[in-house]
């Protein structure tokens, strides 16, 4: 997570005596990853509250301070659907794959009934939980870049061209961003070139990317 930030397995006897938690900590003291974790959490709760809890969209299970770090507890992931990749040099049986791809766009469209848009879908936001009998479920993590609905600026606000007006109105009735927000490599081209955007068509995009991938 860089120079401010980390995530740990903390010890059972402390906080979590049941096991099977991450905690994603930052500190205080970058605003910048301070207020991305913040929204995180907004976000997760939001989707909760909206949408209720979903199997393929990661748990948050608590917020809380220690000294100058603010945390975040998290499922307990085995890892992420990119190093699975590596691992596997790209290649996956069928049906592992088709399971996989079906979990990562069930996990968007739930975050969308929520009217939450990820903005950053990738295979490293993807993680992966191994069960008894070998299976895995995807968890779509990492909300640090996303947005709601009521954060977004109405279509007709803007000053812009009838036929751009009118196309933005055909992808989207929550409104439109304009933050180049994502990783470039599955960012959609509006984002990249810096046009006023709908976030859950750039998160389908971004998921076209990682299905194909």
């Amino acid at each position: 997570m860089g120079a401010f930030g980390c995530v740990y397995q903390p010890k059972k006897a402390w906080h979590f005596p049941q096991g099977g938690i991450a905690v994603k900590a930052v500190s205080l003291r970058s605003a910048e990853a301070a207020s991305g974790l913040a929204l995180e959490a907004e976000l997760l709760r939001r989707v909760v509250q909206a949408a209720g809890p979903h199997p393929n969209v990661v748990t948050l299970h608590s917020t809380f301070l220690v000294g100058e770090h603010a945390r975040l507890a998290l499922d307990l992931a085995s890892g992420d659907l990119y190093h699975h990749m590596l691992r596997r040099r790209g290649f996956l049986a069928r049906g592992d794959a088709t399971a996989l791809a079906r979990q990562l766009a069930a996990g968007v469209a739930h975050l969308h009934t929520a009217e939450v848009a990820h903005r950053d879908i990738k295979m490293d936001n993807a993680l992966l939980f191994s069960s008894a009998g070998g299976a895995l479920t995807l968890k779509i993590a990492d909300l640090g870049l996303g947005v709601h609905s009521s954060q977004l600026r109405p279509v007709a606000s803007l000053d812009l061209p009838a036929a751009q007006l009118a196309a933005l109105r055909r992808a989207t009735t929550h409104g439109v961003s304009r933050e180049p927000y994502g990783t470039p490599s599955t960012m959609a081209p509006e984002v990249v070139t810096g046009r006023w955007y709908c976030p859950y068509t750039a998160d389908a995009w971004s998921l076209g990317i990682c299905l194909l991938t």
